[in-house]
């Protein structure tokens, strides 16, 4: 499992690149991450956790002063296609399941329909 810098420290990984525009000279192309460790085993992780390493790089962003983004569950999408089966699974049972008698009181009736020569004469409305 990767874990992050305790104070949201970064390095540089690519210098940025300075360029002549019509507004000055401009800084273009830095690229920065998070300091980051893997931990190989239980005990690794244990112990970046008790120096204070964080499991998710946005919680590593609070304490650099920066804003943390929404964080995303690692499993959710795991939980989400497990829901997904599960749903379609009952779908196809509910599809399966045979269908109950209608209900002789329900019974639609349709108003009886009128010869094509009874409407002639009639104003529509």
């Amino acid at each position: 499992m990767m874990f992050y810098h305790p104070e949201g420290k970064e390095r540089v990984i690519q210098r940025a690149e300075i360029i002549a525009t019509p507004m000055g000279p401009e800084r273009v192309g830095l690229l920065m991450e998070i300091i980051n460790r893997v931990a190989n085993d239980a005990d690794e992780e244990a112990a970046l956790r008790e120096l204070g390493w964080h499991d998710h790089p946005a919680k590593a962003m609070q304490p650099a002063g920066k804003d943390m983004p929404q964080v995303t569950a690692l499993n959710r999408e795991t939980d989400l296609e497990a829901q997904i089966k599960r749903l379609t699974e009952e779908l196809a049972a509910a599809r399966a399941a045979p269908k109950p008698a209608p209900n002789p009181d329900d019974k639609y009736e349709p108003q009886p329909r009128l010869s094509p020569t009874a409407s002639i004469g009639r104003v529509a409305s």
